[in-house]
């Protein structure tokens, strides 16, 4: 079982419109493009957080005993609020793998890592990201 290796915005992710709660679409405040291609922000536009950095080291999130006995496998996303410091302020559940127990694990490792904050005309800003984590049963 990995941390899945690629990020997405959440505006990448499908969730275009503001959802419950007054979340923004993530990537960009209102709407800005993220800059993923080049690595660089333009005026304004954002770069994304990154959790995926080699130097963060942040920790596969622990496989439940009881989902590994019972073999359930699948993939979690939860959009994630980083803050201009790197760290998320909250987490939410953007799609479940559909075990309760996955997507809880996921969850808790994620309130421990640390992020790349995102970025806007050179300076650190918070912003929403969303993440897939997979578990997945090696034989």
């Amino acid at each position: 079982m990995a941390a899945a290796v690629e990020a997405m915005t959440s505006e990448e992710a499908g969730s275009g419109e503001q959802s419950g709660g007054g979340e923004q679409n993530g990537g960009g405040e209102r709407g800005e493009k993220s800059e993923r291609a080049t690595g660089g922000a333009l005026d304004g536009e954002m770069i994304a957080p990154d959790f995926k950095a080699n130097y963060l080291s942040n920790p596969e999130p622990e496989y439940p005993s009881l989902s590994r006995r019972l073999r359930e496998q699948g993939t979690v996303k939860l959009r994630i609020h980083v803050t201009e410091r790197g760290r998320a302020n909250e987490v939410t559940l953007h799609e479940s793998s559909g075990y309760g127990r996955l997507d809880k694990a996921a969850a808790d490792a994620v309130w421990r890592w640390r992020f790349s904050p995102a970025r806007r005309a050179g300076a650190s800003v918070a912003a929403w990201v969303v993440v897939p984590i997979k578990f997945e049963l090696r034989d």
